[in-house]
């Protein structure tokens, strides 16, 4: 939302009707109503503050343990690391248990869900806006997968530790 939305939002809420510009006297925030002038401020001010709160937000932890077999709960769960990432978050997906086969550079490029990219592109695309892949090192070993088989980029946690440190404090988690 910009300055002009914000204003205009801010200005129907204290009683104003306005048009597509803000009335004669508003390019100050507010013009000669002080009441309009402090709400117009105070919103100018928490959208501008806006990006920084986003980046101070705890990380998004997307757990997927479900193999790539279970195209619906895979995808779900991509999805949502994608969406949140396009909001600015930090975000980790952890593969364990069958969700250690999903970041696999050995995936169909064909398998997708209905009218879905492919699950590998899906998975190159978040590793390109930066999201982190950690796959569990027990899983690996149960499932007797390979580290050079992974999709480039992806972590092999052999510790709790190193998945919690690289969590941070106060994530947020969705399991799919």
């Amino acid at each position: 939302m910009n300055r002009l939305n914000v204003a205009a939002v801010v200005a129907l809420a204290a009683g104003m009707v306005i048009g597509s510009t803000l009335p004669m006297g508003w390019a100050s925030a507010g013009g000669s109503n002080p009441i309009a002038a402090s709400l117009v401020s105070s919103a100018i001010a928490v959208q501008q503050d806006r990006p920084a709160q986003v980046a101070a937000a705890p990380a998004v932890v997307v757990n997927i343990t479900s193999g790539p077999s279970d195209l619906f709960v895979v995808t779900t769960g991509l999805r949502m690391a994608a969406e949140a990432r396009s909001l600015g978050r930090r975000v980790i997906v952890l593969f364990n248990n069958a969700g250690a086969r999903v970041p696999m550079q050995s995936l169909p490029a064909e398998l997708r869900l209905n009218n879905e990219p492919p699950l590998i592109q899906m998975l190159h695309d978040l590793r390109a806006a930066g999201v982190d892949f950690i796959v569990c090192d027990f899983s690996v070993r149960a499932l007797g997968i390979h580290d050079a088989e992974f999709v480039a980029g992806t972590f092999i946690a052999h510790t709790n530790e190193a998945v919690l440190q690289r969590m941070g404090a106060n994530a947020v988690v969705f399991t799919y």
